[in-house]
């Protein structure tokens, strides 16, 4: 995830990273900059639990009851 209003490095090392690792996908977070989790967390977790329940593992997980905890991001 990298922030539309990220001056640091206007997204170049975000996209970089998705483009090299495989099965990424990059999401934009709309008003935010070069830290999108502290800036917009409901929209940045929002994002992250979508990608986490696309995961087949976790997936899994989730359908057995199981969401790892207070520091797991899911749900």
């Amino acid at each position: 995830m990298i922030g539309a209003e990220d001056v640091f490095d206007r997204g170049v090392l975000g996209t970089e990273l998705a483009e090299n690792l495989s099965q990424s996908q990059l999401t934009v977070i709309a008003e935010a900059g070069h830290t999108p989790s502290m800036e917009r967390p409901d929209a940045f977790n929002t994002t992250l639990s979508e990608f986490l329940y696309s995961v087949p593992f976790v997936n899994r997980l989730a359908e057995r009851g199981i969401d790892g905890g207070p520091d797991f991001a899911v749900g």
